[in-house]
């Protein structure tokens, strides 16, 4: 026996679903970072620690190393490894993959080896984007090893000297056959099962995702996202891409301390951060040992990855202060997030927050 009236089920399946929205589904993420550099030659793109990329910049040195990778033989879907600690060169290396063609594979060095080497033996990656400093601290990456993977070590001067005689012009996308059907990164998932099972997205994916975002949250070129998710989890992805569809800039906090309340805090107010992201449990440490009215710079508090306290929620709804918070919510394998809740309202009368509704172009049932 049918258990919903014909009105409830037109809601559920239609109304609510009615989700559809044009995007440039034909663009990779490099293509839509490569027209805003155009644009915005001069802007600042990355800065982290006081050093700092333009657009132009950061187009010519991903560029080059582009071309290099593609010399080497990757291409669409190839799948290349990224083990590096959160840098200007991170930045670089992602972009530089993408634009060859293939797909970045996080390979995060606080991982344990044996992790890593599973995964790499799992995507057959023979190219690995490192630094010189941890290439010495793994053991996967001795000389020694038979399997050992060719290495790119992006803070070592001969590396720097060698890829600066590459060209420094985008690498022509369609004569490479790449296109937004093919892979933009592989991620882990942490493994509940007994071995991680890589989830593969595409540029298209992730495209529709940050064009929602773009659209749902406007950004100006005077924004600036605070980068502090390990790259190993898929948060990290809209904090890497977002910043470019407008201009913005991106602030890429230092490894090993995106747990520090005050590092935060600090860097908040020094580089006037205005976009930032938090696991529940981090936003909830963060409200306890931050006053929040101190940080004028804050419009955007995004949560995810598990269930948002409601307290952590009126807390920053009643603090004074004019950030807003939003709820986000979606698997992996679903291209990072799939639903949004804002939380413009306190939610006196529920126990949980929300997960909302869907985001552009999906449907939730």
């Amino acid at each position: 026996l049918p258990l919903l009236s014909s009105l409830e089920r037109d809601r559920l399946l239609i109304e609510w679903n009615d989700t559809s929205a044009a995007y440039a589904s034909d663009k990779c993420l490099h293509t839509l970072f490569e027209e805003q550099a155009s644009r915005t030659p001069d802007n600042i793109a990355v800065v982290y620690e006081g050093s700092e990329l333009s657009y132009a910049e950061l187009n010519k040195r991903s560029n080059q190393l582009a071309h290099y990778l593609i010399e080497q033989g990757v291409k669409p879907d190839s799948l290349v490894g990224l083990c590096l600690d959160r840098s200007l060169e991170m930045v670089v290396g992602i972009m530089g993959i993408l634009k060859a063609g293939g797909a970045y594979v996080p390979l995060d060095p606080d991982y344990p080896e044996d992790r890593l080497r599973f995964m790499l033996d799992d995507t057959q990656a023979h190219i690995v984007i490192g630094q010189a400093s941890i290439a010495t601290d793994l053991s996967l990456f001795d000389e020694r090893c038979q399997d050992r993977p060719e290495l790119v070590l992006l803070d070592e001067p001969e590396q720097l000297e060698a890829l600066s005689f590459y060209p420094e012009t985008n690498p022509d996308t369609s004569a490479l056959g790449i296109c937004s059907d093919h892979l933009a990164y592989v991620i882990y998932t942490s493994g509940s099962t007994g071995k991680p099972k890589g989830v593969c997205v595409e540029h298209k994916s992730v495209g529709n995702r940050l064009l929602w975002m773009q659209r749902q949250y406007p950004l100006s070129d005077k924004d600036i996202i605070l980068q502090k998710t390990p790259y190993s989890f898929d948060v990290s992805v809209w904090e890497f891409f977002w910043f470019f569809l407008s201009g913005a800039k991106l602030t890429v906090a230092r490894s090993g301390q995106h747990w520090d309340t005050d590092y935060l805090s600090s860097v908040i107010s020094s580089e006037g951060v205005t976009v930032l992201h938090f696991v529940p449990p981090m936003l909830g440490a963060f409200l306890s040992n931050v006053d929040l009215k101190s940080l004028s710079s804050l419009r955007h508090i995004f949560c995810s990855g598990e269930a948002l306290n409601p307290s952590y929620m009126h807390a920053v709804l009643e603090s004074g202060h004019s950030t807003q918070i939003h709820n986000l919510y979606g698997p992996t394998e679903a291209s990072i997030d799939v639903s949004y809740w804002d939380g413009t309202i306190c939610l006196s009368d529920h126990s949980t927050v929300p997960i909302g509704r869907p985001i552009s172009n999906t449907q939730l049932y």
